[in-house]
């Protein structure tokens, strides 16, 4: 036996061996007894390892050990020490961050009770709930986001556009002398550039290449969206009506 192990007692070594042994009755006890078990090294009691102290002394395999050694770190990191190994397990393809915004609306869905069924389903729409969508409700694609967002912020091209169509029209309306060097043909100018302008933003993913193959696309011309003259000029009915049916 190696002197350099910590020292440990019968009576730890009797809890927690006694702990893990439960269980079946109690996962989420023996989850975190295997835990301390693992980091006090407290297999060095009576045996040469921690694979050897699981198999002879608690009746469970080494593979078995881990999983539960996962799950104590879930259920701590979560700050949940009631979560059973089927919670926790469900709980692990979840961000740490969010794993507390998930847990509770499982909670909210299932008045209070949470199971790992509930825990799937929330973080799925969770994650739903998360993603980036055009007006329309449908997901905007991961290759295109990025230029969605940046195009999205052009529209202060066109607050601009409409303070300065505003100042022109007021100068007319007030009889201003300033303004007697234009006609209204500059507010039918602002107009048409606040028009053309505003086909930069997007509003709809492309319904033709959705997003995906892009480059090829003459529609959206390499966009992958859609600015919402287009979709409310170009797009047929027919076409809407799908996308429409697709995101209820």
């Amino acid at each position: 036996m190696n002197t350099l192990l910590p020292k440990i007692s019968k009576s730890d070594f009797d809890r927690i061996s006694n702990g893990i042994k439960r269980w079946r009755i109690s996962t989420t006890e023996a989850a975190l007894l295997i835990k301390e078990a693992h980091e006090k090294k407290i297999w060095s009691f009576k045996y040469d390892s921690f694979k050897e102290f699981c198999e002879k002394e608690c009746g469970i395999t080494k593979q078995w050990a881990y999983e539960l050694l996962n799950t104590s770190k879930i259920i701590q990191k979560a700050g949940f020490k009631s979560l059973t190994h089927a919670q926790a397990r469900a709980l692990s393809d979840v961000d740490e961050d969010q794993r507390e915004a998930v847990l509770k609306k499982a909670a909210s869905k299932g008045g209070g009770k949470v199971t790992a069924s509930s825990i799937k389903e929330s973080a799925k729409s969770f994650f739903e709930d998360a993603e980036e969508r055009d007006e329309g409700g449908w997901v905007i694609p991961e290759s295109i986001l990025e230029d969605w967002n940046r195009a999205t912020t052009l529209s202060h091209l066109l607050t601009k556009i409409s303070d300065v169509k505003c100042v022109v029209e007021e100068g007319f309306k007030s009889n201003d002398v300033c303004f007697t060097a234009i006609n209204q043909n500059v507010l039918t100018s602002l107009k048409s550039l606040f028009a053309d302008l505003k086909q930069l933003i997007p509003h709809a993913v492309c319904t033709t290449c959705q997003g995906h193959t892009r480059d090829k696309c003459t529609f959206c011309k390499g966009r992958g969206y859609l600015s919402e003259f287009l979709w409310k000029m170009a797009v047929p009915a027919e076409v809407k009506a799908i996308r429409q049916k697709a995101v209820k």
